[in-house]
C-alpha cells in the first residue's frame, strides 16, 4: 500500500531546505512515497513550477489559519503560566502544561486534509513554534501519526521560546543543538538526530557557480583594486539598528583609517528596512545589495541564484562584518574572516541584553568558544580588527575551521541524503509511541 507523508514549508527559508534541496528528488528515486507539501496558497504556483518535475509523485496543499476567537485570550494566559520559570525548569510541569495548550490547536480544515490523505509521517520546519506547525502536530497527535521537525535554524531551541505542541522527533543541525533539546526541551537522546544542514549543501557540492573574483566584481559594479569590506545586517526588530554600523565605517573610510584602499558592500536581510539607508546610497565607495524589497517574511522566498549570489559574496569578500548571524558559519565555510559586533551606539542597553545574553550566552556561545572570530566591543577594536584581517587572512582561520565543520556537523554536503533516509526510515514505522 502506498504510503503518503505531509511536509510543512509554508516560509521562504523553509522551502529552500526543504524543497529547493535533494530532499524530494531522492525521495522520489529511493521509495514510493506520496509526498504532500503544505505551504501558503500564494506559493502554490511557485511551487508547482519547481517541483513539477519530480514524476506526480508530489501534491501541494493550501495551508491557512482561521482566527483563535474565542480561544486566543485563555491559550496567552496558559501560555504566560507555561513561560513561568518555575515551571519550565520542571520537566513533569512543562510537558504536562503542553498537553493543556495543544487541544486548543485544532482547526476543520487540517482534520479533513488528514482524514483525506491519511499521512504515516508528518514533518515540520520548526518544533511548534509557529502557529501553523502547531495546528499541525496536533491534529498529527490526534490521529496518532509519527512527527518529525527538521529544525530550519541553528537558534531556535536556544532562543526562540517554548515548544507547546511538540513533535515526537528532532532532527537537528550539529550536536549543540541535540544537547539544547535535551537539556532545554526535556528530549530523550533517542529521539533527537544530528543530520546538518541542506542550506550549504549546493555550495559543498560545487552546484554554486563560483566566479572569479573580478568576474564578481564586475557584475557588482566594484572596484576590483579595492578590498572588499562586507556587512551584513539582520531583519529590523531583532537587534536593532545597523546605521550605526554602516556610518562608523563610512567615516573610517573618510578618514583614511584603513591600512589598505578599501569598499564597502552592505547587503541587507530580506526583511530589513531598505528605505533606512537611503541617506547613505551616494556615499563613494559605499555599495548596496538588496536582495528583496517586500518586507513581508510570508512572501520572501529565496531562489537558488540567491544562494549561488550568497556563496560568491563571501567567497570573495575580504573581511565579513555582521552583529551575530548564520552569516558567520557561511562566512567560516569560505574561509573568510569575520568581526562581530559587541557594542551599539545607538541602543546600547537594548543591544546589550539581545546580543550579550540572548546571543553569546545562548547558541552563539559555540561560535565564540573555537576562537574564529573577533568581537569589537568598540569604534576603535572595529577598525583594528579589519585592518588586522585585512594585513593577514589567515589569522584564526583554525578556529573558522572549527565553526564550519562543528556547527553543520559535516562539510560533505549530504545532509540532504541523511534527511531523505531519514524520512523513509521513519514512515515505514506501524506504531505511534507517546512520550
Amino acid at each position: 500500500m502506498e504510503k503518503t507523508i505531509f511536509i510543512s514549508a509554508p516560509y521562504g527559508l523553509q522551502i529552500h531546505d526543504l524543497l529547493d534541496s535533494d530532499i524530494l528528488p531522492l525521495l522520489v528515486e529511493r521509495s514510493k512515497l506520496k509526498i504532500i507539501v503544505l505551504s501558503f496558497p500564494h506559493k502554490k504556483e511557485y511551487l508547482k513550477e519547481r517541483l513539477g518535475t519530480l514524476n506526480g509523485r508530489v501534491e501541494i496543499e493550501d495551508l491557512t489559519i482561521n482566527s483563535l476567537r474565542y480561544r486566543k485570550h485563555l491559550i496567552d494566559w496558559i501560555h504566560q503560566f507555561r513561560n513561568s520559570k518555575w515551571v519550565s525548569r520542571s520537566r513533569f510541569l512543562t510537558l504536562s502544561t503542553n498537553s493543556l495548550i495543544s487541544p486548543f490547536y485544532t482547526e476543520r480544515r487540517y482534520r479533513n486534509l488528514f482524514r483525506k490523505y491519511r499521512p504515516s509521517l508528518v514533518i515540520t520546519a520548526t518544533p511548534g513554534l509557529n502557529l501553523i506547525d502547531r495546528f499541525l502536530l496536533h491534529e498529527a497527535k490526534k490521529a496518532r501519526i509519527l512527527t518529525l521537525s527538521i529544525v530550519e535554524s541553528w537558534d531556535k531551541l536556544a532562543t526562540k521560546g517554548p515548544i507547546y505542541v511538540r513533535p515526537q522527533l528532532l532532527a537537528v543541525w550539529n550536536e549543540m543543538m541535540k544537547e539544547d533539546a535535551e537539556r532545554i526541551h526535556y528530549y530523550h537522546p533517542e529521539k533527537v538526530f544530528v543530520v546538518g544542514t541542506t542550506r550549504f549543501d549546493a555550495t559543498l557540492n560545487g552546484k554554486n557557480d563560483i566566479f572569479s573574483r573580478k568576474e564578481f566584481f564586475e557584475k557588482m559594479g566594484l572596484s576590483p583594486q579595492r578590498r572588499l569590506i562586507t556587512l551584513t545586517t539582520a531583519p529590523t526588530p531583532s537587534v536593532g539598528d545597523h546605521l550605526f554600523i554602516l556610518k562608523i565605517l563610512t567615516e573610517a573610510f573618510r578618514k583614511n583609517c584603513f591600512h589598505f584602499p578599501v569598499q564597502i558592500l552592505c547587503r541587507l536581510h530580506p526583511n530589513d528596512d531598505y528605505r533606512k539607508y537611503k541617506d547613505l546610497m551616494k556615499v563613494p565607495h559605499l555599495f548596496f545589495d538588496i536582495p528583496n524589497f517586500d518586507l513581508r517574511p510570508e512572501y520572501w522566498t529565496p531562489t537558488l541564484e540567491n544562494f549561488t549570489h550568497l556563496a560568491n559574496l563571501v567567497t570573495h569578500t575580504d573581511v565579513l562584518v555582521n552583529i551575530a548571524s548564520t552569516m558567520t558559519i557561511e562566512a567560516a565555510i569560505a574561509d573568510t574572516p569575520i568581526v562581530n559586533l559587541g557594542f551599539s551606539t545607538s541602543e546600547p542597553e537594548r543591544f546589550a541584553y539581545q546580543i550579550g545574553v540572548v546571543h553569546h550566552q545562548k547558541h552563539y556561545r559555540h561560535i565564540l568558544e573555537r576562537k574564529g572570530i573577533r568581537i569589537a566591543h568598540d569604534e576603535k577594536e572595529l577598525i583594528k580588527h579589519i585592518n588586522n584581517y585585512l594585513e593577514d587572512p589567515s589569522l584564526d582561520r583554525e578556529g573558522r575551521k572549527k565553526i564550519a565543520e562543528e556547527l553543520t556537523f559535516k562539510l560533505d554536503g549530504k545532509a540532504s541524503e541523511r534527511i531523505a533516509e531519514l524520512i523513509i526510515k521513519l514512515s515505514n514505522f506501524e506504531s505511534w509511541k507517546s512520550e
